[in-house]
């Protein structure tokens, strides 16, 4: 973890383990190709690699995808987005998106959170520098602890016409 001239990752096809950590902070990388026979992904995989701007999971693979070309990995069963990066589009069809999914991303500039998010994961938008503001929907009931840690954001919640926000959100915002 830390290497810092590594720019590009092609997981060779037959490895079945991606471990914690693995490429935590390469912080040169901009593309990943995951293969068909990736069937686990430890935590922090890919966090802090801050210059990544490309996710590609080949479309076989039966436990990972990134639908719709969204430089993003989602447990395909769950609809939950694990991992994103500075040019993710979360689909409309995720549910959730995972503790520390774009935690260290400081390119991520911009990003729009679809109406049928429900959870967003603790540290999930940590140190995510560049991002400023966020809108999110009145489908969203939990967002965890410190997810906007070490950043400076004006988060905005979707209140339409007509709506209320949720009466049992689970708002912790330690920051």
């Amino acid at each position: 973890n830390g290497c810092k001239l590594l720019s590009e990752i092609t997981i060779p096809e037959g490895v079945n383990t991606i471990e914690g950590y693995a490429f935590y902070g390469c912080s040169s990388i901009t593309n990943i190709e995951i293969p068909a026979s990736i069937d686990s992904i430890g935590i922090c995989a890919f966090n802090n690699c801050n210059q990544l701007e490309s996710i590609k999971i080949d479309e076989n693979n039966s436990r990972y995808d990134s639908r719709n070309s969204s430089n993003t990995i989602i447990e395909s069963e769950s609809d939950i987005l694990l991992i994103g990066c500075a040019q993710s589009v979360i689909p409309t069809s995720v549910k959730e998106i995972a503790s520390k999914a774009f935690s260290g991303c400081s390119e991520l500039k911009s990003i729009t959170i679809p109406s049928n998010i429900v959870s967003i994961g603790e540290y999930c938008f940590e140190n995510c520098t560049s991002l400023t503001s966020l809108i999110i929907p009145t489908s969203v009931v939990e967002i965890g602890d410190r997810c906007f840690s070490g950043m400076y954001i004006l988060v905005t919640f979707d209140k339409k016409k007509n709506s209320s926000l949720p009466q049992k959100m689970r708002l912790n915002m330690m920051i």
